[in-house]
């Protein structure tokens, strides 16, 4: 039975889930027309701020394309391969590579959701080399399937905002929230342990009951090379272990001050950083770091075409005010109990149209901040629900998987079937939780 509905999920979603890309400009006129149909907005005036907000997302696009490049170069150096391997030994059949496959992403993604998706992806990749390319769609969707937890982590956006003096939210909620009230709330610290339970026994069923032997071709990386010889000056300069040190040398130099004077914080900025530097260190010389680069970048193209159309949706919904009114209804039908589950579907919704964990926090805080208190509602459960509607949508929304399908070589149709299984637990799982642990 269980096979019969896999298969099923997976033709449907082979037959109609299109490329990301045509998904983002599917959603950008669905956008258009519930802003001229619903906000009474002017298709003038939508697609002026559509304009305005096309390269609003610039800044994260680079950090997302930094991600995604530096993370195939570290993985081609020969140390990190080595480790990967060993690690893709771990698990003996199929069944427990998916188990594998899921626990590591949720580490990873816990501890920093940039970092939890490369490494994920990238170990991913070596088991699908060990296992032959069998089932590797579905190791792949039960690797990202750790996503979901990102949110509930030390890198989710709400939590870290509302902790940050300063951040705009303050002032309405009156002070700041500590990460004790948000992260090791026990609303939140119950919908991990859930997820941690319940994510990788469903990995295991996915790889278990399924019936498909698809064979993927896995790509490699280039080796790094062993023997160079050298003819010119330039060459030697190119393929000298000096210059890496002293180019390195510079950012530990900034680390040190940094956690001297305790000014030191991880972001995306750093996480680049770091994978930069280890990518430097790994490959040893500039020209082994070149070379690996040349590899790394054929990779990043899906982000850079994509990402502007999804700054032009974030723009429209919160300047035509979409969001607003799709936060709104929900809030109208909830009562002090019902406020956090609510809002958690809300959440998912506005996350289809504004994939973005701070920027959709920026348009529905203030909304559910309000809400909370006009109910006497728990506002530290309110807000993760906010964190975890985000996340839970992230399973059929295709724009965070576009780093994992990259190192994959698979398109989204590849891995969606799977992934509903995925979004009805996790969906599941949170609801049960707002609705009886409050």
């Amino acid at each position: 039975m269980i096979k019969k509905i896999t298969a099923g999920f997976d033709s449907l979603m082979q037959r109609y889930t299109p490329d990301p890309f045509i998904y983002a400009l599917i959603l950008t006129a669905v956008v258009f027309v519930l802003g001229v149909s619903i906000t009474n907005q002017s298709v003038f005036k939508l697609a002026e701020e559509w304009g305005k907000g096309f390269w609003s997302l610039s800044t994260f696009t680079l950090q997302m394309v930094m991600i995604l490049f530096l993370g195939h170069v570290v993985a081609s150096s020969p140390l990190v391969k080595g480790v990967l391997i060993n690690l893709s030994k771990l698990p003996k059949n199929l069944n427990q590579a998916a188990v594998y496959a899921t626990l590591i992403s949720i580490v990873g993604c816990l501890l920093n959701w940039g970092f939890g998706l490369i490494i994920s992806a990238l170990y991913c990749k070596e088991l699908g080399r060990r296992f032959s390319g069998r089932n590797f769609h579905i190791l792949v969707a039960c690797s990202y399937a750790g996503f979901l937890v990102w949110h509930g982590g030390f890198s989710g956006s709400v939590p870290l905002v509302v902790s940050t003096p300063g951040n705009f939210s303050q002032n309405l909620i009156g002070q700041l929230v500590p990460l004790r009230d948000t992260l090791f709330s026990p609303i939140n610290l119950a919908i991990l342990l859930a997820h941690c339970i319940a994510l990788p026994l469903l990995s295991y069923c996915l790889m278990r009951f399924n019936g498909s032997e698809r064979i993927s071709d896995l790509d490699t990386v280039p080796e790094a090379q062993t023997k160079v010889s050298i003819k010119t000056p330039a060459e030697a300069l190119e393929n000298s272990p000096l210059v890496t040190a002293l180019i390195v040398s510079i950012p530990f130099t900034y680390w040190a001050e940094s956690l001297f004077w305790g000014s030191f914080s991880i972001d995306l900025n750093q996480i680049n950083l770091f994978f930069f530097v280890a990518a430097l260190i790994l490959h040893k010389t500039p020209r082994g770091f070149l070379d690996a680069s040349f590899h790394a970048s054929q990779k990043i193209w899906p982000i850079l075409v994509q990402y502007p159309f999804y700054a032009g949706i974030m723009t429209i919904m919160q300047e035509s005010g979409l969001a607003q009114l799709m936060s709104n209804w929900f809030v109208s039908i909830s009562s002090a109990h019902t406020l956090p589950f609510f809002v958690y579907l809300s959440a998912g919704l506005i996350n289809i149209f504004i994939p973005s964990g701070g920027g959709q926090w920026a348009i529905q805080g203030p909304m559910v901040i309000t809400a909370a208190k006009e109910l006497s509602a728990n506002l530290n459960a309110t807000m993760m629900a906010v964190a975890w509607g985000d996340s839970w949508t992230n399973m059929i929304q295709p724009f965070w998987a576009l780093p994992v399908l990259a190192i994959a070589g698979l398109k989204a149709k590849d891995i969606m079937g799977s992934l509903v299984y995925v979004f009805l637990l996790s969906g599941f799982i949170t609801s049960l939780c707002f609705l009886t642990f409050l």
